[in-house]
C-alpha cells in the first residue's frame, strides 16, 4: 500500500506539473495525497470520483485555488482552512454527502 501511495504521488506530481488539473478524477485513492500541498502556485483542483472522504485542512497551503471541484465523493463536511483561499471562486460539491453548509461559508466572498 505505501508503494502504491508513493507511485500515485509521484504520477500526480507529473500531472500537475505538466498542468492536467483533472489528474485524479476517477482515481479511487479515498484522500487527496499531500504532495498536492507542495503546490502553492496551483490554481484548480478537479477530484471526481476519488472517494475522498475528507478535505484536508492543508488545503489552505494552495493559496492560488481558484476552482475545488469535488463531485461525486462521499464528503460529509468542509474545512474551516477554506476561507484562507482569498482567491477561491468555485467550490463544486454536487453529490457530496454534506448535509448543510457551515455558517462560515459566507466569509468566502468570491465565491461565484
Amino acid at each position: 500500500r505505501q508503494h502504491n501511495e508513493h507511485m500515485l504521488a509521484k504520477r500526480v506530481t507529473e500531472l500537475v506539473e505538466q498542468r492536467q488539473h483533472d489528474a485524479m478524477n476517477n482515481n479511487p485513492m479515498h484522500e487527496i495525497p499531500s504532495c498536492v500541498s507542495g503546490f502553492s502556485s496551483l490554481t484548480e483542483l478537479y477530484c471526481h470520483d476519488t472517494a475522498c472522504t475528507t478535505l484536508p485542512s492543508w488545503i489552505a497551503s494552495c493559496g492560488q485555488l481558484q476552482v475545488i471541484s469535488l463531485r461525486r465523493n462521499p464528503l460529509s463536511s468542509l474545512p474551516q482552512s477554506l476561507t484562507q483561499l482569498p482567491h477561491l471562486k468555485k467550490l463544486d460539491v454536487q453529490k457530496c454527502f454534506l448535509s448543510f453548509l457551515p455558517n462560515w461559508m459566507t466569509q468566502l466572498t468570491q465565491l461565484t
